[in-house]
């Protein structure tokens, strides 16, 4: 039983009473905590081998570089290319960690700067680790930072290298999606794969015509090599350049799969058509490159 009291003219004066009955238990909802979404959860982050030799600084089989282009829109603009260690620290990139495109050096596109990474070079200064490489522009009142994936720098070994395949893309030109090459010439970059290179039947065209005589005669063929590229488990943002643009241009491909038929360096090949495979429950693809070299014609004759 409770009572309640009601104030009257007099304090305290018990006026009235009430009576009570247990009811059913109410549970009443509260919010649950909304969990921001993040892709780590359920697939690991995209790292890049690179990899170096410092006792082989020359051998470029061995060591890898990644470059980096900016295109300022104001003379006034301010950049920065850092490399940012695993442990946050940052390091600016000069001419001690690779080579660097100053306002300039391009005289059809003056403003544009970049860098290129040569990975020997930050492990010989920095140590092997993981790096990323963060790009920040300042033009106009406002400050855009891009930061890229994972490159891992490791010392080159064979064993490590096995499975990966090394991809030179000879770009040059302007891409139907306006990326402007022009003033570089053939300016080649680099991006290091997991996959295989595979050599395919071969194209061959015979020339053939007619004597005077009624004789069929061939003397000339055309051998053109094919091959098949498989890259495996790549994300967007390295697809998306090296498929829908890299594709426009010639390929330098070395395989380094310890059990390949072959020992395929610096191929120089042409790309054909690039079917992929969307992995399920990830946001990666599977390629499968269909390439062919330059053609190397044979002159034979045939009666």
């Amino acid at each position: 039983m409770i009572f309640t009291t009601t104030p009257t003219g007099v304090q305290m004066n018990l006026n009235s009473w009430t009576c009570s009955t247990e009811s059913d238990v109410i549970t009443l909802n509260t919010e649950e905590d909304i969990k921001d979404f993040c892709l780590c959860d359920y697939e690991c982050k995209y790292n890049e081998l690179a990899f170096a030799d410092v006792n082989d600084v020359d051998n470029n089989y061995k060591n890898d570089y990644r470059k980096f282009l900016l295109n300022p829109k104001s003379v006034n603009a301010t950049y920065e290319f850092l490399l940012v260690g695993s442990n946050g620290v940052e390091t600016p990139i000069d001419s001690t960690l690779g080579e660097v495109y100053a306002q300039g050096f391009n005289t059809e596109q003056p403003l544009q700067v970049g860098v290129n990474v040569l990975w020997v070079k930050v492990a010989e200064v920095l140590g092997y680790g993981d790096y990323t490489i963060k790009i920040n522009l300042e033009e106009f009142g406002s400050t855009i930072t891009t930061e890229s994936h994972t490159f891992s720098c490791v010392r080159f070994d064979t064993d490590r290298a096995d499975n990966t395949v090394k991809i030179e893309v000879v770009n040059q030109g302007i891409t139907m999606n306006g990326v402007n090459w022009d003033g570089l010439g053939q300016f080649i970059n680099m991006v290091r794969v997991e996959g295989r290179l595979n050599e395919t039947d071969p194209e061959i065209e015979k020339e053939s015509f007619v004597t005077t005589s009624r004789e069929t005669v061939s003397n000339q063929i055309t051998k053109i090599k094919t091959f098949n590229l498989s890259i495996l488990d790549i994300p967007s943002g390295i697809g998306d350049g090296l498929i829908d643009e890299g594709s426009l241009m010639n390929w330098i491909v070395t395989d380094y799969n310890v059990f390949n038929y072959k020992d395929y360096r610096n191929l120089v090949l042409e790309v054909d058509s690039t079917p992929f495979t969307d992995i399920p429950g990830y946001t990666r693809r599977d390629f499968e490159v269909s390439l062919k070299e330059t053609k190397f014609k044979l002159n034979r004759k045939f009666v």
